[in-house]
């Protein structure tokens, strides 16, 4: 898992605003998956290769692991 703060390039899907943290994780099986977190609104989202992925996606590829 690594933590990044944003220069550029990624802006809160919400807002606008450039002030956004991404945390990469990796979850149990495997699939690696973006947390992103907007300081301003609070915002949050996920993303897959680039594509933005819905929490319920997120919590399904979670408990595929036998959970």
């Amino acid at each position: 898992m690594s933590k990044r703060p944003t220069t550029g390039g990624l802006r809160c899907t919400t807002c606008g605003e450039e002030s956004v943290i991404m945390i990469e994780l990796r979850l149990p099986d495997g699939t690696e998956v973006d947390f992103c977190s907007c300081h301003r609104c609070e915002s949050r989202w996920w993303n897959r290769d680039g594509e933005h992925l819905a929490l319920d996606a997120v919590l399904d590829l979670t408990r595929r692991d036998g959970a």
